[in-house]
C-alpha cells in the first residue's frame, strides 16, 4: 500500500548535498532538478524502519525511479 507523508532524503554522495521531499497521496514524489551524479536515497515515517537506497547513479536526462519497501 501507498504511504502519505513519507519523508524522503536524497543526498548527492559527492556534495553531501541534501534535498527532502514527502510522498503525496499516492505515495508518489519527485525531486526535480538534481545534478547528475551518485545518489543515497531514504525513506523515514514514524512507525516504520528507515528504508535506504544506497549508490544510485544519475544521468543527464535520465528520470530515476526508486521504490521503497517499508518494514515495521
Amino acid at each position: 500500500a501507498a504511504v502519505t507523508g513519507a519523508q524522503v532524503i536524497v543526498t548527492n554522495i559527492a556534495t553531501n548535498q541534501v534535498r527532502q521531499v514527502e510522498t503525496n497521496s499516492a505515495g508518489s514524489y519527485t525531486v526535480p532538478f538534481l545534478v547528475p551524479g551518485r545518489y543515497k536515497l531514504e525513506s523515514r515515517v514514524q512507525g516504520f524502519k528507515v528504508a535506504v537506497a544506497t549508490d544510485r547513479t544519475l544521468q543527464v536526462g535520465d528520470v530515476l525511479r526508486v521504490d521503497f519497501t517499508l518494514e515495521l
